[in-house]
C-alpha cells in the first residue's frame, strides 16, 4: 500500500471558559485535520494542534510544513506500524524537534490507515495489554475561589476522582488557600497541582513548604524547564511528588530526569513529543506507570489519538489528562469524546473518516 495523497483543513475549537494558566488566557485553540488517502483507497484522519506555549511549532510553521506535504507527487510506502513507520517519516522529512505537532498528526493519519486497512485497533498495534477505558483528571475552571469550586462540584457530581488544578498565576499563599478550599470540600478525592513552569526556585519552596497538609497526589512543572539544578535542591527539601511536562519533551530530557531521579511522574503530551516510537521508548524506559498522558486541549480527533496513547503508554492506575472536550463549546466530530462515571472509553480511530463534522 502506498501514500497517493494528503490534505488538510483548517479548524478551530473554542473554549467554553477561557483557560487560564501562567503562560496566558486562551479562548480557542486552531489547528489541522489532515487526511491521508492510499492507492487503495483507504483514509487515515489526524489532527495537526501546535499550541506554541507549551512547546511545539508554530500554526504557521505547521501550515507551510503542510503545504509542502500535500503539494508532494511522490510519497513513499504507507508504514506497516512502528517499525517503518520513522522510515518514512525521514521520507517525507518530519522532524520531531521542528515540528512535533505536525509530524504526530501525519504519523496518526497513517497509522489509524494501517489499522482501518487491516481491520485492528490502533491501541492493539501499540501495545499487546492495553485497557478498554482510561480514568481521567478533570481540569478545574474558572477565576474565583467560588467558581473553582463550583467546577469541583460539578466534576464530582459527573464521577471524577482526580481533579487537576492551575496554578502559578497568583500569590503562593492564594494558591495554598485555593487548593485548601478544595482539599477540605474533597477530601477523598485526588487532587494535582499544575504550576506550568512559573515559579522561582524560592516560591516553590514557600509553596512545598506549606503544602504538606493538602495531601496532594503531586506538583506539576513548579520550576522553568531548564531549571535543573533548582529542581535538584527541590527535590532534597520536600517528599511531594515531583511531575515533569515541559521538560519532558525528548528522549533526550526523559534520560535526564531518570538518570538525576528528577521526579516521581512524567506528564507526557504527544501533540509535543511528536512520534509514537518515542512515547514507545518513554513508557518503556521510564516505566508505564509513572507516566501520565495528557491532551493539549485538542479536538475530538487528536484527543481520541491521546487517550489510544492513554492506554497504550499510560500508567493502568493514575487519571490521564483526556477529558478536555468537555470543555469545548464546538468539535471537530459530530459525537465529542466525553468520559462517564470519570473513565474515558478508548475510541477507534479507523473509524474517524466517517465521524468528522
Amino acid at each position: 500500500m502506498k501514500i497517493k495523497s494528503l490534505s488538510y483543513r483548517p479548524f478551530e475549537v473554542t473554549f467554553k471558559t477561557p483557560l487560564i494558566t501562567s503562560r496566558g488566557v486562551f479562548t480557542s485553540r486552531r489547528g489541522f485535520l489532515i487526511t491521508a488517502q492510499s492507492d487503495k483507497g483507504v483514509l487515515g484522519v489526524g489532527e495537526v494542534a501546535p499550541f506554541t506555549e507549551f512547546g511545539t511549532e508554530t500554526l504557521d510553521a505547521a501550515e507551510k510544513e503542510l503545504q509542502r506535504l500535500c503539494g508532494l507527487t511522490n510519497f513513499p510506502k504507507w508504514p506497516e506500524g512502528l517499525e517503518t513507520l520513522d522510515k518514512c517519516m525521514q521520507k517525507l522529512k518530519l522532524d520531531t524537534a521542528k515540528t512535533p505537532a505536525t509530524r504526530i498528526g501525519i504519523e496518526s493519519a497513517l497509522l489509524a490507515g494501517f489499522c482501518r486497512e487491516q481491520e485492528i485497533r490502533l491501541e492493539q498495534l501499540l501495545c499487546q495489554d492495553v485497557v478498554e477505558r482510561v480514568p481521567v483528571n478533570a481540569l478545574l475552571s474558572g477565576q474565583t475561589g467560588d467558581e473553582i469550586l463550583a467546577s469541583a462540584l460539578q466534576a464530582r457530581q459527573e464521577g471524577y476522582r482526580t481533579f487537576k488544578l492551575k496554578i502559578g498565576m497568583r500569590k503562593v499563599e492564594d494558591d495554598i488557600d485555593l487548593l485548601r478550599s478544595v482539599r477540605q470540600r474533597y477530601p477523598e478525592h485526588n487532587l494535582r497541582a499544575d504550576a506550568n513552569g512559573a515559579w522561582t526556585l524560592e516560591q516553590a519552596l514557600q509553596f512545598f513548604d506549606l503544602a504538606p497538609k493538602l495531601r496532594l497526589e503531586y506538583v506539576e512543572d513548579p520550576l522553568p524547564r531548564d531549571h535543573l539544578s533548582d529542581l535538584k535542591t527541590l527535590r532534597k527539601q520536600t517528599r511531594i511528588p515531583i511531575a515533569i511536562d515541559e521538560g519532558a519533551r525528548s528522549a533526550n530530557d526523559v534520560d535526564i530526569l531518570l538518570l538525576e531521579n528528577l521526579c516521581e511522574v512524567l506528564v507526557i503530551k504527544p501533540m509535543a513529543i511528536g512520534s509514537y516510537q518515542i512515547l514507545e521508548n518513554i513508557a518503556f524506559n521510564f516505566n508505564a506507570e509513572r507516566v501520565v498522558i495528557s491532551s493539549l486541549m485538542e479536538s475530538g480527533v487528536g484527543l481520541s489519538y491521546i487517550a489510544v496513547c492513554a492506554a497504550a503508554y499510560g500508567s493502568v492506575k493514575a487519571a490521564h489528562g483526556v477529558g478536555t472536550t468537555s470543555h469545548l463549546t464546538n468539535d471537530t466530530l459530530r459525537e465529542p469524546l466525553i468520559p462517564e462515571r470519570g473513565r474515558m472509553t478508548v475510541p477507534d480511530v479507523t473509524m474517524l473518516p466517517e465521524l468528522l463534522t
